[in-house]
């Protein structure tokens, strides 16, 4: 979880999202070779925080948080000890 809505409804949520184009942005530029998922879901994180949605100040310390939930979710799918999908709360991202 990196947020709750409080005071902004989904369709908030998706107009603000809705905006983000499919380019690489300027900020990843020199780090990203092309756009892909994972290059959008930084810049919505980046968006969300500035738009008051979360509070999500360091982009790359919740990317390092997600891929390592990702990382613990495969390795379990590989060793076939997977059960369910797990719900966690992010540590670098909270609810404004």
């Amino acid at each position: 979880i990196i947020g709750r809505l409080k005071d902004k409804t989904c369709d908030d949520l998706d107009a603000v999202l809705s905006r983000i184009p499919m380019d690489i942005p300027t900020v990843d530029a020199e780090r990203e070779p092309a756009f892909t998922c994972r290059v959008w879901m930084r810049e919505a994180l980046r968006t969300m925080h500035n738009e008051g949605f979360i509070q999500c100040p360091d982009v790359d310390a919740m990317e390092a948080e997600m891929w390592e939930y990702g990382k613990a979710a495969a390795a379990a799918v590989e060793d076939d000890s997977f059960e369910r999908a797990r719900l966690f709360i992010a540590v670098h991202s909270r609810t404004v």
